[in-house]
């Protein structure tokens, strides 16, 4: 070992030593918030009224998007729904606007498209008035072993569920720190957390949404805003039949909870109103993660490969291929 590697090992070791000495002081700052968040739960808090604020939602045609959409209608929100599939927007805009006193556009928008985003401000701004809520719900999942799927699937999938929220909190944030107010809401996923190869691409992407939400509370709080940059990471739904059958075929539904997109919805609502920062769904699994976290990485991913091994591996290929197989080749919606 050369003697620059020693000296940056000490130099590094002496660091790590004073984030040991300030850890009793984080554990304290830690109960605290744990504590604020509780009481909030439990409604002993003032919530925000959400009554007359513009929520966008990427990818509300249908599932949790459209859900979430209808969530906040019930509490007064105008809504911008977004959606590639201009039929699938203009159907959830017009329940919503039959059913809620609120005000509602559809709009047609690949979310991948930074011109067609900047096009949507303008757009959404006369129409409704200013986003001062943003949910990055649009996604897609292909689900196989990373040498399986075609690469312009893989570049696809990195585009629509990473690529794009970068791009929307972009065109959406600066008008909301103007402000001094609004929610970026961005959607992960479970799978971001636990490691798992089938879904490996798809994971990773909903692992970066998750950095970068996080990086952006980081920057809303040196800045002082009252924005707020809220994670939500939900298991898969049982709204998407696809990948429910996939879920099935490996038995992983011995293990989650069955959630569908009015559910997930409503935790989404909560986490905006209690003034969350990260959530999953079920709650439980957060903590979960925190104590899978301080294992060695090489623990962590024995504990996932045994965990896969449960299934019997012939039942599963065969089950999963079958689960897999599309008739249109396109990836699944998320």
């Amino acid at each position: 070992m050369s003697v620059r590697i020693i000296l940056i090992e000490a130099l590094y070791s002496i660091y790590v030593l004073l984030q040991i000495l300030v850890y009793p002081l984080l554990v304290v700052f830690a109960i605290v918030e744990v504590l604020k968040r509780w009481f909030r739960r439990l409604g002993c808090s003032r919530m925000p009224s959400l009554c007359g604020e513009v929520a966008l939602i990427t990818g509300s045609g249908r599932g949790l998007g459209r859900e979430t959409a209808i969530a906040l209608a019930k509490l007064g929100c105008h809504l911008a729904i977004v959606d590639i599939q201009e039929h699938l927007a203009n159907d959830t805009a017009q329940f919503i606007a039959e059913n809620y006193e609120v005000n509602t556009r559809a709009y047609k928008v690949d979310v991948r498209d930074y011109q067609q985003l900047l096009d949507l401000r303008e757009r959404v701004t006369n129409d409704l008035g200013d986003v001062t809520i943003l949910v990055n719900n649009a996604a897609i999942i292909t689900m196989s072993s990373i040498d399986d799927p075609p690469v312009h699937e893989i570049q696809r999938m990195i585009n629509i569920n990473f690529t794009a929220p970068v791009l929307t909190t972009k065109v959406f944030l600066p008008k909301m720190r103007e402000l001094n107010r609004g929610y970026v809401v961005n959607i992960s996923s479970l799978a971001s957390m636990y490691p798992h190869h089938t879904f490996n691409v798809y994971g990773a992407s909903k692992a970066a949404v998750r950095h970068l939400t996080s990086a952006l509370r980081t920057e809303l709080l040196e800045a002082k805003s009252a924005v707020k940059a809220i994670t939500i990471c939900p298991s898969f739904l049982t709204t998407n039949r696809r990948v429910n059958d996939v879920v099935k075929a490996l038995k992983l539904n011995r293990i989650l909870a069955d959630l569908d997109g009015e559910v997930v919805a409503q935790y989404i609502v909560e986490a905006i109103l209690r003034g969350e920062t990260e959530i999953t769904v079920p709650h439980c699994f957060i903590w979960l993660r925190r104590i899978v976290a301080t294992l060695p990485a090489a623990a962590t991913e024995r504990l996932m490969a045994f965990i896969g091994g449960l299934v019997d591996p012939k039942c599963r290929e065969n089950e999963l291929a079958q689960a897999l197989r599309t008739d249109d080749g396109v990836p699944f919606d998320s």
